[in-house]
């Protein structure tokens, strides 16, 4: 059975709209020590190894 990169961009468009969320109720000052891309890749990471 292959993997599915549409499965993948699915999980992408559902995790961008809460991270972006977060950034917005936290302040800019995750932008600036880059916490924002380390917590989406975390997501990312845990919702393919649940998988």
């Amino acid at each position: 059975m292959k993997s599915h990169p549409f499965f993948i961009w699915i999980i992408l468009f559902f995790i961008l709209p809460q991270s972006q969320a977060q950034l917005q109720t936290d302040g800019p000052y995750q932008v600036a020590t880059g916490e924002y891309r380390f917590a989406a890749t975390v997501d990312a990471g845990v919702v393919l190894e649940v998988r």
